[in-house]
């Protein structure tokens, strides 16, 4: 039988192109796509000037934009250049899991667009390896992973604070953490910008000094419990790791202990687990079924130009300790 094309179908197959509608179009219409055909030429000769959405966007999988929560542009957290070389800052945010998201910050050689093709697909590759990681462990947890070079790769401050909309507010935000009034509110919640114990102490007596009586004996009593329960904490951590069979480095923060897979801790990469006061123990010993894995993803990712971190969403969590720092908190784990 004869198949029969209506004339619809067969002026749609003709039309290859919107100059052959622009007799249809509006003024407005018109104008929008000679704006786009303009922006698509200059950016063919430039690529320089392609954004976040140009030059990250096409490199990810169809079945990962699926994942997608957010992808824009950074501008903050990172270094914008790195030599002779510019870099451009991207922020990509996926679904890791029904509780996690992992968030990817990725330094891009501006001039060279040929890079971050080779960097997304290193990105494809540590996000399945972390959706492995998660469903061997079997536990909820949050990752910080670094790449504490001299230039430095760090995530961007609303990673850890989820009120953060833009990156713009973080420095004023952070200078009121440290405040006294601020330590006070730490019997409540504790900020998550608080990370080294010595900012913790400036700040404590900053309050004593100007609280009355009543207030600093309230203070001064929450305070040692919650400083005796972090150490109780810190040092039942140590001593289960010490017959992990791996090397780590352990220090406490504020409100959690940072367990990092390395006991040297050098300028490169870094992998920080962020253990919770209240979690249980015996997730310690659940590290040392998934750390070949985790050695796996560090050697993967070490000389790569992103950083990422994994938390619950809509989490707050703390800033990591600083490569270069150390404090009497602090113990080798080899």
């Amino acid at each position: 039988m004869k198949r029969v094309r209506n004339d619809n179908q067969i002026n749609m197959n003709r039309l290859k192109s919107f100059e052959e509608l622009d007799c249809l179009l509006t003024e407005e219409q018109r104008k929008a796509f000679r704006e786009w055909k303009y922006c698509k030429d200059v950016l063919a000769e430039r690529p320089c000037y392609m954004r976040t959405q140009q030059r990250v966007v096409p490199h990810i999988p169809s079945w990962m934009m699926k994942k997608v929560v957010e992808v824009r542009e950074l501008f903050d957290s990172n270094n914008t250049s790195y030599g002779s070389r510019l870099l451009w800052n991207h922020v990509l945010t996926l679904s890791l899991d029904k509780e996690h998201e992992v968030t990817f910050a990725i330094l891009d050689d501006k001039y060279c667009l040929e890079a971050m093709k080779d960097v997304m697909g290193k990105i494809v590759e540590v996000y399945k390896d972390l959706q492995q990681l998660y469903r061997q462990y079997g536990h909820s947890m949050s990752i910080v992973s670094l790449q504490t070079d001299d230039f430095g790769m760090y995530l961007p401050p609303s990673f850890y604070n989820a009120s953060i909309k833009n990156e713009e507010g973080y420095a004023s935000q952070k200078d009121a953490s440290y405040s006294g009034a601020a330590i006070c509110d730490m019997m409540h919640s504790s900020p998550q910008w608080i990370t080294m114990m010595e900012y913790v102490e400036e700040s404590r007596m900053e309050f004593l000094a100007t609280a009355d009586e009543e207030k600093a004996g309230r203070f001064k009593a929450w305070y040692e419990r919650h400083r005796s329960h972090l150490m109780d904490c810190y040092n039942n951590v140590c001593k289960r790791l010490r017959n992990a069979g791996s090397n780590y480095y352990v220090t406490s923060v504020w409100n959690c202990i940072d367990i990092f897979m390395d006991s040297d801790r050098r300028w490169g990469r870094e992998f920080c687990f962020k253990f919770d006061l209240e979690e249980s123990l015996s997730h310690l010993e659940d590290l040392k079924r998934v750390r070949p894995l985790i050695d796996s993803i560090i050697e993967k990712t070490q000389m790569e130009t992103f950083a990422f971190g994994i938390k619950k969403k809509d989490a707050d969590i703390q800033i990591s300790d600083s490569v270069s720092t150390s404090c009497e908190y602090s113990t080798s784990l080899c």
